[in-house]
């Protein structure tokens, strides 16, 4: 049985976890601006503070979802 060196397992773990954290941000943006109607930048506070990021990180997340 052959395994994959740690290091490669934590990137690979790392990365998914990531996607997973991005896809969940995306979903409350629509939630928050779409459904609740609240002001952009109102979402992009709320969400820097949800997930611990700054606004820059999660208006980049937004930007490639598009």
């Amino acid at each position: 049985m052959t395994t994959a060196p740690l290091a490669t397992k934590a990137a690979t773990t790392r990365r998914a976890n990531t996607q997973r954290r991005n896809k969940l941000i995306i979903e409350q943006f629509r939630e928050l601006y779409q459904v609740k109607r609240l002001r952009f930048d109102d979402v992009l506070l709320a969400l820097a503070a949800k997930f611990a990021l700054t606004v820059g990180t999660v208006r980049k997340v937004l930007k490639q979802a598009d």
